[in-house]
């Protein structure tokens, strides 16, 4: 009687089958939420993709509607800094009403114009300062000719009423402007300082405010006229003038991908 049958060796057993560690129950929940949320991360990742590729064709074949409005922004600031710096004669503001109207008139049209591309930020802007020429260039036409009833004495508080206004508004632009890159805020700093100081100048019929107004307006053409360059080069393939980065990083899962940062 061999060893076996006596007991004294244990009986021949098959080893027990090894099991995949995703056979697990617990292991198996995580492995497959995993799965999901990876394919869920490249699905949104590709929808990104595909509306940045799509945003794209759709300005090529559009046009890209920025540079216009920020050349006229360019032409506005000198003109109104020659005319407060009083580089030419006070009479010739009468030659340049017209020319800020037109311009409001036109940076209004290619605003909407880029809100309706998706061009939420720059096209929203140049809809507020368009709106602001317009007004602006109304206000004094109006005065000018008598259109408005306006006693002469309170002219100076009218005209400064208006300014105000409009200046609290792009302040509020300059606030939120520390979300866009680094050259929109230093020009919106520069817009801002140019008119609270004429704000200031008019209010008080202060000529020195008015001056040191139309010299930021010179600051304000110079910044305008850089961004323009800048998106000019970008079209020919040679993007040389950077934006800088922004002041404050907003939330990425918040935060919608615009050109306006190009």
């Amino acid at each position: 009687m061999s060893a076996a049958t006596l007991g004294l060796l244990p009986s021949p057993t098959l080893a027990p089958t090894a099991k995949s560690i995703v056979d697990f129950p617990f292991i198996s929940c995580y492995s497959r939420g995993v799965d999901r949320a990876m394919g869920m991360v490249l699905r949104e990742g590709r929808d990104k993709m595909e509306s940045a590729e799509q945003s794209r064709e759709r300005m090529t074949i559009l046009g890209d509607p920025r540079a216009a409005p920020v050349a006229l922004l360019f032409v506005v600031l000198l003109l109104l800094g020659m005319q407060f710096t009083q580089a030419i004669p006070p009479t010739s503001v009468f030659l340049f009403l017209p020319v800020l109207f037109f311009a409001g008139v036109v940076q209004l049209a290619l605003g909407m114009m880029g809100v309706a591309k998706g061009e939420n930020v720059i096209g929203m802007f140049f809809c507020v300062f368009g709106a602001f020429l317009m007004s602006f260039s109304m206000m004094l036409f109006g005065l000018a000719h008598a259109w408005w009833p306006v006693p002469a004495a309170s002219i100076p508080h009218a005209e400064a009423a208006l300014l105000m206004g409009w200046t609290i508004l792009l302040t509020v632009w300059l606030l939120l402007s520390v979300l866009l890159p680094l050259v929109f805020t230093l020009l919106l700093v520069a817009i801002d300082i140019s008119l609270w100081a004429l704000v200031y100048g008019t209010w008080t019929t202060s000529a020195g405010a008015q001056k040191f107004a139309g010299y930021f307006m010179f600051i304000s053409a110079f910044g305008a006229i850089y961004v323009f360059a800048s998106w000019w080069l970008e079209w020919v393939g040679r993007p040389v003038l950077p934006h800088g980065p922004s002041l404050l990083k907003a939330p990425a899962a918040k935060t919608s991908v615009t050109n306006a940062s190009h």
